[in-house]
C-alpha cells in the first residue's frame, strides 16, 4: 500500500515550456530538526531513510532537441523561496523513455520542513510526456 501524503505527483505532465517549473504539490515533512537544533534523519513514518524516486511514465516528445533536468527544493514556509538541496543531471530527450528510473536519491537529513520537485527543460519546449514523483522506502528501478 503507498501512502498518498507522500506522493509529489502522479503522471504529472512534462508538456513543459523552456524554463523552470514546479512539477508536483509541495509536501509538509514536518521541522527538519529536533528541540535541541540537530538535522533529523528522515523517517516520515516508513521505518528507514526513505528515496525520493522520479519515474518517466510516458515518454517524452519535442520539436526540438529538449533537455530536461529535476531538483529536490526546500524552504521553512510554504510560499516561501524555495533553494535546491539535490540536482539531477540533464537528461537528453532520447534517455526520457516510458520506465525511466530518472531519480533515485536517498533524502537528506536536515530538510527543512517544505519540499517540492523543479523541472527545468532546455534547449526546446517538451511536447508531451508525464512522469510520477514520490517517497518510498526503496529505490526503484527502470520498469
Amino acid at each position: 500500500m503507498e501512502d498518498q501524503l507522500l506522493m509529489f505527483g502522479e503522471d504529472a505532465s512534462l508538456a513543459l515550456a523552456v524554463g523552470d517549473h514546479d512539477l508536483t504539490s509541495v509536501l509538509d515533512l514536518g521541522s527538519g530538526y529536533d528541540e535541541f537544533g540537530n538535522a533529523k534523519v528522515p523517517d516520515y513514518g516508513l521505518g528507514g531513510r526513505p528515496w525520493l524516486n522520479i519515474n518517466i511514465t510516458t515518454a517524452c516528445a519535442s520539436a526540438g532537441s529538449a533537455t530536461l533536468k529535476f531538483s529536490l527544493q526546500h524552504c521553512d514556509t510554504e510560499g516561501g523561496t524555495y533553494v535546491a538541496v539535490l540536482t539531477s543531471r540533464e537528461f537528453a530527450l532520447s534517455e526520457l523513455v516510458a520506465g525511466f528510473a530518472a531519480v533515485r536519491w536517498k533524502l537528506p537529513a536536515g530538510l527543512k520542513e517544505f519540499v517540492k520537485i523543479v523541472a527545468t527543460v532546455g534547449t526546446a519546449a517538451l511536447t508531451a510526456g508525464k512522469c510520477t514523483a514520490r517517497i518510498t522506502m526503496d529505490a526503484e528501478s527502470d520498469k
